[in-house]
């Protein structure tokens, strides 16, 4: 079937199989509601050397703005900057806005990351990251685990875009999320397929397996 490889000079590699990555194009081309979820899997590997200061040293301008979000800290941010790299390498996304410029009507307990734009079309994102919980003396990551943060997640995305003002709606909203190991992916995926439809029926969801970035995306507690 083929893959997409995108790089930025020497830094990292974004994998994408041609197929999903078409699939996907054209599930973002149409309007919501869809009729399944609409689930995209790719991978994240940064290229020796893996030190946070040199991959942060040939980011987009974009990525630098979120990095410099004067309210964010911690691998949160590092996720969010590297989450519109990402995008912008597959996607040629621009950034229109970092999170403290978006506005919302009342008192919106859940907001976007970032506001986006591909083509013609503005994308709300919220980032999230799924990584191994200690439990029972190992590390795991269940359906349960899974379920909890997919249901907090995407349904936080459908309150901000049903709370963004008019001047900053999005036409899309994308669910983006770090997955610490493909076998994390897989219980993404199948969990996703069992919740509720008007929880996945208006959201694109990326999910990036990123491993050996642990000091830099999943070093913190979960989202």
């Amino acid at each position: 079937a083929g893959e997409l490889r995108f790089k930025l000079f020497d830094l990292y590699a974004v994998v994408s199989p041609i197929r999903e990555d078409n699939r996907f194009m054209a599930s973002m081309a149409r309007d919501p509601p869809y009729a399944r979820p609409v689930w995209m899997r790719n991978w994240f590997a940064p290229l020796p050397p893996t030190q946070l200061r040199q991959l942060k040293s040939g980011l987009r301008r974009g990525s630098q703005t979120i990095l410099d979000e004067p309210n964010a800290g911690g691998s949160s941010v590092n996720s969010e900057a590297f989450s519109f790299e990402m995008l912008s390498a597959c996607f040629r996304a621009e950034l229109l806005l970092r999170e403290t410029e978006v506005r919302y009507s009342g008192s919106c307990s859940s907001i976007v990351d970032f506001v986006v734009s591909v083509d013609t079309l503005r994308i709300g994102v919220s980032v999230t990251r799924a990584m191994f919980q200690w439990s029972q003396n190992e590390f795991v990551f269940t359906p349960m685990h899974a379920s909890l943060l997919l249901a907090k997640k995407l349904a936080g995305l459908c309150q901000a875009t049903a709370s963004v003002r008019s001047v900053h709606r999005w036409d899309r909203q994308l669910l983006h999320i770090w997955a610490e190991s493909s076998d994390i992916a897989d219980v993404l995926e199948e969990t996703l397929a069992t919740l509720p439809r008007a929880l996945w029926e208006r959201t694109l969801v990326i999910c990036t397996v990123c491993q050996n970035m642990e000091h830099i995306i999943f070093r913190n507690a979960a989202d």
